[in-house]
């Protein structure tokens, strides 16, 4: 995966992941904690060393965004069980879509999973290209395409009409964008009260031409 831009510290831009610990007895991810931060310490480094400043949000960030409380009683109603209804991993798919909020928060701005690693250096920004175009606005300091309009860039395939299916594995936006999409996918999950599991990445798939699409990113071997 590679970005452009330059705004965070040191000139470096942004790039945000999200992450809250989950007590191992009460998560299905398979990750212990020290695993867990071996593969954050691993993010940091990597993406530092393309050249960007890495943060990592957690639930206190998505707490602070005004909407959080009325999204934390909605949150609920979206099925996360899973098969067999044990609902092992509710509380970490519940936290994938508070993330969204912690987003907006921040301010916005560039996202991945901190199992996305860059595979080349920071890049110059955009090559130019108008807003028109998919470039950046000159005044964002990340560099985002599209003006800051919310752009997703991994795909799934594509729906019947030609709209790109977003995997939410790296992802851009201004913060209106972010809040925006946070509460497209929570509303998209509430319309779907009989499936066993409906995760961010479902919805996401689910509201696709609610967002840019791209397909930027490799598949992990």
């Amino acid at each position: 995966a590679a970005a452009g831009g330059g705004g965070g510290g040191a000139g470096r831009p942004v790039m945000h992941t999200f992450f809250h610990r989950i007590d191992p007895a009460h998560k299905g991810t398979a990750m212990s904690d020290a695993a867990d931060r071996e593969l954050l310490a691993a993010w940091r480094n990597a993406w530092y060393d393309a050249g960007y400043d890495p943060v990592v949000l957690t639930l206190d960030d998505a707490k602070r965004h005004p909407e959080y409380r009325r999204y934390a009683q909605k949150l609920p109603g979206v099925p996360m069980m899973g098969r067999g209804g044990q609902g092992m991993n509710v509380f970490y798919n519940q936290l994938c879509y508070y993330r969204w909020l912690a987003m907006a928060s921040a301010g916005g701005g560039w996202m991945v999973d901190y199992d996305v690693f860059p595979l080349h250096p920071r890049q110059p920004s955009l090559d130019g290209r108008s807003v028109a175009q998919g470039g950046a606005d000159p005044a964002d300091p990340d560099g985002m395409p599209n003006g800051g309009d919310f752009t997703v860039y991994s795909s799934a395939g594509r729906t019947q009409d030609g709209k790109t299916k977003g995997v939410p594995a790296m992802m851009s936006g201004r913060d209106t964008e972010w809040t925006r999409m946070a509460v497209n996918i929570l509303e998209n999950g509430l319309l779907h009260p009989d499936e066993t599991m409906w995760t961010d990445f479902f919805a996401l798939m689910d509201v696709a031409g609610a967002y840019r699409g791209r397909d930027d990113g490799l598949p992990g071997r």
